[in-house]
């Protein structure tokens, strides 16, 4: 294909049109940014988009313009299968390997436009949502997922218009969908005119003066039923199902459910188990019980490798074991604040899960040392495991977990105050792979414990030992000589650490990143001196309630390589010695800091908070003010004000 000042092409073979037709369209959409994704959710119909990129792309104006001519369609219709599947697979490669979320649907969408002109009446019918419809998209989902779901077809969605039209929803919305979708209304004008006179006899576009999200919904329904009539065997001989199938994979639950509500042929391949690998059902915690899960637990199978039921509270441990008995390749699972699932949740899944190897049991109450016993005989390759809050774990649950998960990697334990050094050093022995522990509230832990596990394991890269009130020095300089790698360290309430464990920790710990030292008491200006000197990478540093901090300790901050170019987040609530003096050091070299939190620092002005805005326009600033002329109150205290909240 070459291309002339005029944008016209020398006509290649028959083949090689089509192949480069749709190569181009595929750069081009490659090529779409999050501005012009934007542009979409705001309104632009796709062709718009599309056409707007165009612009600023020689390439993808060619491969428009050859799109709208006669020829190229009839090449593009005239294509085999195997030739679009090599070219879209290799799009939707490149696309997962940059990506580093789920595709979303308006990406969906924009990628189905280039795909060739005969799917762009799909694409535009295809997005009908909006900000309005997420309830009415949360009802589609647990239709599909519920028991009877699959197979469905569009009757799912015909229900859930029957249902919220009997709740009174009135209203059209025609004129605003013709407005919006200008491309689809001339293809559909062009190519199903017959349609369209009784599109009009049965007063589809009528006068709106409200946008009504169920009527735009029961419209784009309409819609879909007549392009599929005609279009979907041909979409379907077009795109193999092994392509959609792939693109299909990128979807969320929700994008998914809509997807099934197009067509017979689409409602199944959206609903196979190779598309719900992973799934996270945290929007729906409040509806989703035991038959959800059990109906997905049938259609996917061996495919599911996560899940996350974060918050569904109505889950039990009869719908655990079904899933663990119909999943057994799953690899992460989050049950976090599942607070019916109990010590035979976790035997089912020792029993039928050997893969699995991330598994998140937060605020889970009723879970004891059986259940550690049993993950450690069945599921040897867990290497992350979360118990924040179970707070009937003893030692001997932990020190059967650590013997028969050696490769665990990550083990959280906010707030399990039965833990003593004796847990730790299990884990210290027997898991010299451990990277991250969470020991939050753990008031038993001493020196002795941290002490081993620092030595035996030097990966460590995030350690939690906030509220551990017996720890002293000793903890702080142990993991500087043995923990190199340290990234973050929360040591709130702390209160026996000094500047003596600070400067050691800043001495050999160069890529600590984030630290909280809120209510270590103890610490001087001398810290921040050590911290600003050996530590070039802090990017979030908490010094809330340090009261010996001084606008000395600010300026050392300043003088600090992490000023300039990482430090981005600033605690120093309840610092009554720092003052504006303090500001002004950190307006001249923080140019990066996104937040500073103030609150009831007594020397911190106005007048000071200003300057500093006027330095740093987009700093968040968190401050109490009383105002000028307090309110009258009925009781002794006055209001105060966040300066994020009220303008100075």
């Amino acid at each position: 294909m070459k291309m002339t000042t005029t944008t016209t092409f020398e006509r290649p073979s028959e083949m090689s049109m089509s192949s480069l037709l749709l190569d181009d369209a595929v750069n081009a959409t490659f090529s779409l940014d999050r501005r012009l994704c934007e542009r979409k959710r705001k309104g632009s119909n796709l062709q718009e988009i599309v056409q707007s990129a165009a612009k600023r792309n020689r390439s993808m104006q060619g491969a428009l313009e050859l799109a709208e001519s006669r020829n190229a369609i009839a090449y593009l219709r005239r294509i085999d299968g195997q030739t679009a599947f090599v070219i879209l697979y290799n799009f939707m490669q490149r696309l997962h390997t940059s990506c580093d979320k789920t595709w979303k649907f308006e990406e969906f969408a924009l990628a189905i436009y280039a795909y060739g002109h005969f799917i762009d009446k799909s694409a535009s019918s295809l997005y009908f949502k909006d900000a309005h419809n997420d309830e009415m998209d949360k009802k589609v989902s647990l239709q599909q997922l519920g028991v009877g779901g699959g197979g469905q077809g569009v009757g799912a969605i015909q229900a859930v218009l029957v249902e919220e039209t009997e709740k009174g929803s009135g209203g059209t919305g025609g004129q605003w969908w013709k407005q919006q979708h200008p491309s689809y209304h001339h293809h559909y004008h062009q190519h199903h005119h017959h349609q369209q006179h009784y599109h009009h006899q049965g007063g589809y576009y009528t006068q709106s003066h409200t946008h009504n999200p169920v009527t735009t919904m029961k419209q784009s329904y309409m819609q879909l039923t007549w392009v599929f009539h005609d279009d979907e065997a041909q979409i379907n001989k077009k795109l193999p199902k092994e392509l959609l199938l792939r693109i299909f994979s990128y979807l969320d639950v929700v994008s998914l459910c809509r997807c099934a509500q197009v067509s017979k042929a689409w409602n199944v391949l959206a609903l196979d188990g190779s598309n719900w690998q992973r799934i996270d059902l945290f929007d729906f915690q409040r509806d989703v019980e035991g038959p959800v899960i059990e109906n997905i637990s049938r259609r996917c199978g061996g495919f599911l490798r996560q899940l996350s039921l974060k918050g569904c509270q109505s889950i039990g441990n009869n719908s655990m074991r079904t899933l663990a008995q119909s999943c057994p390749n799953i690899e992460e699972l989050n049950l976090s604040q599942c607070k019916r699932i109990s010590d035979a949740t976790c035997a089912a899944l020792s029993s039928h899960c050997p893969k699995l190897q991330r598994l998140n049991l937060d605020s889970c109450p009723e879970i004891t040392d059986m259940s550690l016993k049993d993950l450690a005989a069945g599921c040897p390759l867990l290497t992350h495991i979360n118990l924040s809050w179970c707070e009937l774990l003893t030692d001997n649950g932990v020190d059967a977990l650590a013997k028969g998960c050696p490769e665990l990697r990550s083990f959280l334990s906010k707030g399990c105050r039965q833990l003593t050094d004796k847990a730790v050093m299990c884990l210290a022995r027997y898991c010299p792979n451990l990277e991250a522990i969470n020991l939050h509230e753990c008031r038993n832990i001493t020196d002795d414990g941290v002490r081993e596990l620092s030595e035996r394991c030097p990966r460590l890269h995030y350690v939690c030992l906030s509220n551990c009130p017996n720890l002293t020095d000793a903890t702080l300089i142990s993991l500087a000589q043995h923990c190199p790698l340290l990234n973050v360290l929360e040591c709130v309430a702390c209160t026996h650490f000094t500047d003596t464990g600070f400067q050691a920790l800043a001495r050999n710990c160069k890529l600590l990143e984030k630290m909280d030292l809120e209510e270590c008491l103890l610490i001087t200006d001398a810290t921040l001196t050590h911290l600003a000197m050996g530590c070039p990478r802090l990017e979030k540093l908490s010094l809330s309630h340090c009261e010996l901090i001084t606008d000395e300790g600010l300026r050392q901050i300043a003088l600090s390589p992490c000023a300039a170019e990482h430090l981005a987040v600033l605690e120093l609530d309840n610092c009554p010695n720092i003052s504006d003096n303090g500001l002004n050091h950190l307006m001249q070299a923080c140019h990066n800091l996104e937040r500073i939190e103030l609150y009831d620092c007594l020397h911190i002005t106005r007048e000071g908070i200003r300057k500093l805005r006027a330095h740093l326009p987009n700093l968040k600033v968190h401050a109490y003010f009383a105002p000028p002329t307090p309110p009258p109150s009925a009781g002794a205290s006055r209001q105060r004000y966040c300066r994020c909240c009220v303008i100075l």
